[in-house]
């Protein structure tokens, strides 16, 4: 076996040399902006992308007005939780008055306590107007730990406002 060493001309060393120090920078970087996953009183209760601290908050009832003229809105608000996912935390439902509610999910996107019901949010992200089908309503009551009898007396899929939060902090 004949091995070959070929030497790196004085220009392709300068290449490597600073394809090693970006290599290093960028690495230092992604290092000093990971979570170290400690938690602080200042954070602990946000959950998804930050909140602008700025924004003054709709509250649910405000929102749904201003989204009967429209299709879907951007919008942060804040109301009152009535409900959890027991099975996830992965939704949740707010007092919208009049005995309605606003249900909010995040794709997923991270989870909330489940015994935070009665505890007041905020929320960022977009509100629309969804047909929520008689199978994800009966999923929903069941992830709610509502009886038999409740589940199976849904029988009608049901239009309402939907909200997709990017960030949510629990008061």
């Amino acid at each position: 076996i004949i091995s070959v060493y070929i030497c790196p001309t004085k220009n392709q060393k300068e290449k490597m040399k600073k394809y090693l120090l970006m290599g290093l920078i960028a690495a230092g970087l992604f290092t000093a902006c990971q979570n170290s996953g400690t938690t602080t009183d200042e954070n602990k209760n946000v959950y998804g992308v930050a909140i602008d601290s700025t924004v003054v908050p709709m509250l649910v009832a405000e929102m749904k007005d201003a989204l009967d003229t429209m299709p879907k809105m951007d919008a942060t608000v804040t109301g009152k939780v009535t409900s959890v996912c027991q099975k996830e935390g992965c939704w949740l439902k707010l007092d919208a008055g009049n005995n309605e509610t606003l249900f909010m999910n995040w794709d997923h996107k991270f989870t909330v306590p489940k015994d935070i019901a009665g505890k007041t949010v905020i929320a960022t992200g977009y509100a629309y107007h969804d047909t929520t089908s008689i199978e994800q309503l009966k999923e929903y009551a069941k992830d709610d730990n509502k009886s038999q009898a409740a589940i199976d007396s849904i029988t009608q899929p049901k239009i309402e406002v939907k909200f997709l939060a990017t960030g949510l902090v629990i008061k």
